[in-house]
């Protein structure tokens, strides 16, 4: 087998930074704050951007967060961007701040990222403070934003109301599955003793634990989600999630795109659960090797009486994106009236 060479850090972090120059410099008027408050008492003042369901930080404001140097943040940010996890375009926009310099009020546009490569760059830190700022992120900010409630702390102590109706949408928030899944393939990239991400055994491992948290929500794996509830003659092609959007071919053979609101909580449930014990993991310096963490993965599955993927029979993706291609020209053809994407 022909060794690939992969680019230094040098040559990744150089690529990284090419795009800088193209990067749409927006002004927002953000007056929403999310208050972060750590076990430690520090409190960071997150702005929320309604419009883009995100929040966004400075490189000085995840230094303090995850108690680091502004260098090491600068440079988790570049190795994101080099190596392709994250778009500079989607996560950094340039926000005007009033800071004080020499005893006057000054406004500046500086760098922020959003929540994405926040914790893109907590995971890479791996220490406990992005540990607890993971926690409270996707169990509570992202929801928060998601049902339009300003996280100003002034605004829900006046207004009783408002923090009661808060505290009933909390106890029914419901993290995406994407952001779930996310979150525990960088928790599996961290725990893992032998992963490499670009060997193909990585790559089995990833559509192996997928179809884990599949079958445990569906019985079925991605490939067969997608066989059996793709169908031209459905609304969206029986997807759950599209608009009123001619559907894609990258859109209609992604399974997640099927799947019921139950069986996306049960794969939110298993997922949170997931992610606490390869934490706990990490926090004793206990690594493990990607079958173990299979293993262990069914054996969570198993626990919560959830049905455990038995293993695969054959392979299915060629007959998914055949049956995918075929069904989406049939519903091309029945839906003329919508434009083609």
């Amino acid at each position: 087998m022909t060794d690939v060479k992969k680019p230094s850090l040098k040559e990744r972090v150089k690529s990284a930074m090419k795009g800088a120059i193209s990067a749409v410099a927006n002004t927002l008027q953000l007056d929403f704050f999310a208050k972060f408050k750590g076990e430690d008492q520090r409190e960071i003042d997150f702005p929320i951007d309604i419009t883009g369901e995100t929040v966004w930080a400075t490189q000085q404001q995840m230094a303090a967060l995850f108690d680091v140097g502004i260098p090491a943040i600068s440079k988790h940010i570049s190795n994101v961007y080099g190596e392709g996890e994250l778009e500079r375009a989607a996560t950094l926009s340039k926000l005007e701040i009033v800071q004080s310099e020499g005893g006057r009020s000054v406004t500046r546009s500086v760098d922020h990222y959003n929540l994405d490569m926040i914790l893109a760059v907590g995971y890479r830190v791996s220490s406990k403070k992005a540990t607890e700022f993971r926690k409270w992120a996707s169990q509570v900010l992202k929801g928060y934003i998601k049902d339009g409630y300003a996280l100003n702390g002034r605004r829900l102590s006046s207004d009783p109301a408002a923090l009661l109706r808060l505290a009933q949408e909390v106890r029914a928030l419901r993290t995406s599955e994407k952001a779930i899944y996310e979150q525990v393939r960088e928790a599996f990239k961290m725990s893992a003793a032998d992963y490499d991400g670009s060997s193909e055994e990585a790559r089995l491992f990833f559509a192996r634990s997928q179809d884990a948290f599949h079958y445990a929500a569906s019985e079925n794996t991605a490939a067969q989600i997608v066989l059996a509830r793709c169908d031209a003659a459905k609304p969206n092609m029986g997807m759950t999630t599209a608009g009123n959007v001619m559907p894609t071919f990258a859109d209609a053979k992604v399974a997640k795109n099927y799947l019921t609101s139950e069986e996306l909580r049960t794969m939110q449930i298993l997922g949170e659960q997931w992610l606490l014990y390869t934490e706990s993991m990490s926090m004793r310096g206990k690594p493990l090797t990607m079958a173990r963490l299979l293993a262990k993965l069914d054996e969570l599955i198993g626990v919560h009486e959830y049905p455990v993927f038995p293993g695969y029979s054959g392979a299915l993706a060629p007959r998914r994106d055949q049956h995918v291609r075929e069904q989406l020209e049939i519903y091309r053809k029945l839906s003329r009236n919508l434009p083609a994407a």
